[in-house]
């Protein structure tokens, strides 16, 4: 009985630590959805998503910088955040019909950078976030 408990109570530990990690979880249903995430660039193109998907990012280049990013919406909304200091801040919103290029956020060299992309409801589109300026 007691190794039985000294097990069990070391699974939980075990999982408790290996949790910790990363603070945001995909969840969602898509269809037609194309994923691609780098250290330097993430990516998604979908017919239908609704839910969150999370993404990571890693600048190691030295110095500071900003994210780049652009995006299109053809039907639905859909916030883009990011989180590079335990703080999850809002990069973008976008509507059904709008698009947006620019760059924002405050980055440092060496962070993981989170990038959320969430949905207010089933959305089409496509969304491209970067660590550095593509020319």
């Amino acid at each position: 009985m007691k190794k039985t408990v000294a097990f069990l109570l070391a699974a939980v530990l075990l999982l408790g630590f290996c949790a910790c990690g990363n603070p945001y979880v995909s969840s969602y249903s898509a269809i037609g959805l194309v994923r691609n995430n780098t250290n330097r660039h993430c990516s998604a193109s979908f017919q239908k998503l609704d839910g969150v998907c999370v993404f990571h990012l890693k600048k190691s280049d030295g110095g500071e910088g900003e994210l780049y990013y652009n995006a299109s919406l053809e039907e639905g909304e859909v916030n883009v955040y990011y989180d590079a200091y335990g703080t999850k801040e809002l990069l973008f919103h976008l509507t059904a019909g709008e698009s947006v290029e620019g760059s924002g956020g405050y980055i440092e060299s060496g962070k993981r950078i989170y990038v959320i992309v969430e949905t207010a409801e089933t959305s089409k589109g496509s969304v491209r976030v970067s660590v550095e300026k593509e020319e």
